[in-house]
């Protein structure tokens, strides 16, 4: 099972993508957004990060290890994501579409390392247009300003965030030096790494996938 996140600035047609086209092929199973990663998840993650520096003795520092901590959370993800595929029994993809999660890219690889993502950049003079009109209505007094050079820098921010998406991570890295520098078989990559070979083949694909890209924009 593939997992893939649609992610964007907001207002950069991600519900568009979703909903009337990836959403009708059979083998996808979707939903609405979650906020999974950047409401629920991270929320966590930033108590997880906060008790230490106000009061060591306190917190849930004292009952669990970083990696335990992190493996709750990807437990946790893990199901849900798997609630979603629940919804279609000929799923393949699962396929969920908060954009703000792109703010949170690290984080998300960190619990589901195979996590693939699809970000979608609109002209920003759309989406600043679209944002200061959902301030003026819909989300009025949410999550939308009326303030153009605000609209501006979000888009620029979350554009910049998601082309970062596309550089390696460090167990992309891991993964891509031990297969092809040291010529190490998926299946001892996976038993070095404690994972299963499906998902190394996967964070391989991901990998050259990203490098290629790379060396095609520096010709």
């Amino acid at each position: 099972m593939k997992h893939v996140l649609i992610v964007g600035s907001p207002r950069s047609g991600t519900s568009w993508q979703l909903q009337l086209l990836l959403a009708q092929h059979r083998a996808i199973a979707t939903t609405q957004e979650t906020h999974l990663f950047n409401n629920y998840l991270s929320l966590l993650e930033q108590s997880w990060q906060r008790f230490p520096a106000v009061d060591p003795n306190i917190g849930m520092r004292r009952l669990l290890s970083d990696d335990e901590f992190y493996g709750l959370c990807a437990e946790f993800a893990k199901a849900v994501l798997g609630r979603i595929a629940d919804g279609n029994p000929n799923a393949e993809v699962v396929l969920e579409k908060t954009p703000g999660h792109v703010r949170h890219g690290r984080f998300i690889l960190r619990l589901v390392p195979d996590m693939y993502f699809l970000h979608i950049v609109r002209d920003p003079r759309s989406v600043v247009s679209s944002l200061c009109a959902a301030a003026q209505s819909w989300a009025r007094g949410q999550w939308a300003s009326t303030n153009v050079a605000r609209n501006a820098q979000i888009w620029r921010s979350d554009v910049t965030l998601g082309r970062e998406l596309g550089t390696l991570t460090p167990r992309e890295r891991t993964v891509f030096e031990l297969k092809h520098y040291h010529g190490l078989r998926l299946r001892t990559v996976a038993g070095m790494l404690n994972t299963t070979e499906g998902t190394i083949k996967n964070t391989l694909f991901r990998a050259t996938h990203k490098l290629r890209f790379e060396l095609a924009g520096a010709r």
